[in-house]
């Protein structure tokens, strides 16, 4: 999916670039810092599938080599993180360590699908009753598919858009599909099962692949160049787009924070490995401590 977002820059930061970057985001979610270390778990099971072919048809095969979507996060961006008091918790028995990367095993969509299903009947995925786990387009409408029985459009979850599920006695009371920026009526949703385990899918924020605008065979040889010489962030770490706090300060989450709050509900904050989604879940959480 194209999102109508003009080109810019952001897309050939180095390293040093993405974190200012991610700092200058942060900052523009709200003046109230971070005062106690809040966990960010990582599940390899929300991923997006990985694509190595040309993605447009209309386009030469290079424009496709999908490195947005590698399963891994650069090391000296999980350590910025880590200094903001946002530690990242990566299931110690699917990682691999490299010199520059940590990477989480993921499987393609279809394969994974059934372990993700049985981790949200089970309550598996954290020790929470509620769980925020940021997540992406293609994933959320498979599960969407999977858990309803119903056909979804392709690409219609929308950079934002809310999947929620809800979960009493290992079944599914609950699957609905809430737009952003308001989600109307997930509030009194949750309210109604409140005894149940919920989940909150929200797909990412729109990023610099996702630009219409973007010109895909010099993206595609930017990518390559990125994974052979690391030097360019264009791959793996695909950042959102600079109108990124703006989308985040515009959700409606404040009243549904507020509420698990006052009935002293936990939470957890959860994503896939991939940058994009843990970018857009440490703005969730920085949006959460703004209350």
């Amino acid at each position: 999916m194209k999102e109508k977002y003009k080109d810019h820059p952001e897309c050939k930061l180095n390293d040093e670039g993405v974190i200012k970057q991610i700092a200058k985001y942060m900052d523009e979610i709200g003046d109230k810092e971070i005062t106690k270390t809040e966990t960010l778990n990582i599940i390899p099971e929300v991923s997006e599938k990985l694509r190595f072919t040309g993605k447009y048809k209309d386009k030469l095969g290079i424009s496709g080599i999908d490195y947005v979507n590698k399963s891994k996060i650069n090391k000296k961006t999980l350590q910025y993180f880590k200094k903001n008091k946002i530690k990242l918790l990566i299931p110690k028995n699917k990682k691999t360590i490299s010199k520059r990367n940590i990477s989480v095993q993921s499987l393609e969509i279809d394969e994974k699908i059934n372990k993700l299903v049985n981790k949200l009947k089970n309550n598996k995925v954290s020790k929470d009753k509620v769980n925020f786990i940021v997540s992406h387009g293609g994933l959320m409408e498979t599960l969407y598919t999977k858990l309803t029985n119903k056909k979804i459009k392709k690409d219609s979850i929308k950079n934002l858009n809310l999947l929620y599920i809800s979960v009493k006695n290992k079944k599914f009371a609950e699957v609905k599909i809430f737009r952003s920026p308001n989600y109307k009526g997930l509030l009194e949703l949750i309210k109604k099962n409140k005894d149940n385990n919920h989940y909150l899918f929200i797909r990412h924020c729109p990023a610099c692949h996702n630009l219409k605008f973007n010109n895909q065979l010099s993206k595609g040889i930017n990518v390559l160049k990125g994974e052979l010489t690391g030097k360019k962030s264009t791959g793996s770490s695909s950042i959102c787009i600079d109108k990124t706090p703006a989308l985040i300060k515009k959700i409606k989450l404040e009243p549904i924070f507020k509420y698990f709050k006052e009935n002293n509900i936990k939470y957890s904050f959860n994503s896939s490995i991939i940058f994009r989604a843990i970018l857009t879940a440490a703005l969730l959480i920085k949006k959460d401590n703004q209350m």
